[in-house]
């Protein structure tokens, strides 16, 4: 409970002291309603960091994954960050950086790759826009959504990634929070 109520308490002071800084917040969170997701097949690359380091981990991951797909002349239609463990009083998570496999389905890819699939079903989708300095404002909304509604989660949340940080401005950048449900 106290690691949760820091993370919530930071993120707070975060929000008030860009507000006081820049005169605003360039983030905006929407409740987008439970709905069908197609699901895709992907490989990436496994990390444990804690909230210091996931950016410059995220990045080494799909930096590695934009290598393997360029290495083989193919590109990937989905990016996602698929969070398989979250360890509260550490304030870590467990997470694959994945691209889709629908062009690699036959390719030797490199050992260091873990394969997968994101299965097709219902899905609370938690849309946010702008800096990912407050993204987890959406993933907080969509935790608090789901208990408030007492609906189950089924299987690992994600987030899907709209668009490339490397050419998009902070403040146009699109994500999703996708949290698989119980039918």
């Amino acid at each position: 409970m106290k690691a949760w109520i820091e993370m919530d308490f930071d993120r707070g002071l975060k929000m008030l002291k860009h507000l006081l800084e820049k005169g605003e917040i360039n983030a905006k969170t929407t409740n987008e309603g439970i709905r069908e997701f197609e699901g895709f097949n992907y490989f990436g690359m496994e990390f444990t960091s804690d909230l210091k380091n996931i950016g410059k981990d995220m990045m080494k991951g799909f930096d590695a994954a934009f290598e393997e797909l360029k290495k083989n002349d193919k590109k990937a239609k989905h990016w996602a960050a698929i969070y398989t463990k979250m360890h509260t009083t550490e304030k870590a998570f467990t997470y694959i950086t994945a691209a889709s496999t629908e062009e690699l389905d036959e390719a030797n890819l490199d050992a260091k790759f873990v394969k997968g699939e994101i299965k097709k079903g219902k899905m609370l989708e938690i849309k946010h826009k702008g800096s990912y300095d407050f993204l987890a404002n959406a993933w907080s909304m969509g935790s608090m959504y789901l208990r408030a509604k007492k609906i189950k989660q089924k299987g690992a949340p994600f987030e899907y990634y709209w668009n490339n940080p490397a050419d998009t401005k902070e403040e146009d950048l699109e994500t999703s929070i996708f949290f698989p449900v119980k039918d």
